[in-house]
């Protein structure tokens, strides 16, 4: 079993209408025990060099097309956790701003960005405030950083996920 675990502090710095967990992670299509085998065996080291196995998809909270009840003008503090194996991962909020608040459990001076890139184990707190408006989807968008895969392990059908949302 695995899942997010949130302290929640009764004096914290910034204030918000609504807390969301979201959950980034990597999905492999085989067991990892076939995975860590062929990794660690003589023949992935003469065809890939040693290379790690590279996982097929995105998922946030452990979907693919994930929905998130979202109230036009209100303020929103997503609890960002990577709970990947392998893969970093890039978060924007399409047309929005996130102000991160909290990094890896550290408050910090509130700073505002447009994409996150998130290592696998580390988790952030951004405050989302949503358009006034609700007539236009906005995506939420991760994708893993595939730049450090091996080009003759990564699969051609790598999926990165989309999460339509109206934020």
């Amino acid at each position: 079993f695995r899942g997010p675990l949130i302290v929640h502090d009764p004096a914290a710095p910034y204030k918000f209408d609504q807390e969301i967990v979201m959950t980034l992670s990597d999905l492999y299509h085989d067991q990892s025990p076939n995975l860590i085998n062929f990794y660690q065996s003589p023949a992935n080291e003469n065809l890939n060099g040693g290379a790690e196995p590279v996982p097929n998809a995105t998922l946030i909270n452990e979907s693919r097309n994930v929905k998130f009840n979202i109230v036009p003008g209100k303020t929103y503090l997503f609890r960002i956790i990577n709970m990947g194996v392998f893969a970093s991962q890039y978060l924007q909020f399409d047309q929005h701003v996130m102000t991160v608040v909290e990094t890896d459990g550290v408050y910090t001076q509130p700073y505002n960005v447009s994409q996150l890139f998130i290592t696998v184990a580390q988790r952030y707190s951004v405050i989302v405030k949503a358009k006034a408006d609700n007539s236009q989807n906005y995506a939420i968008v991760a994708s893993m950083m595939t730049d450090m895969f091996n080009p003759s392990v990564t699969p051609p059908n790598l999926i990165t996920t989309v999460s339509f949302q109206n934020i």
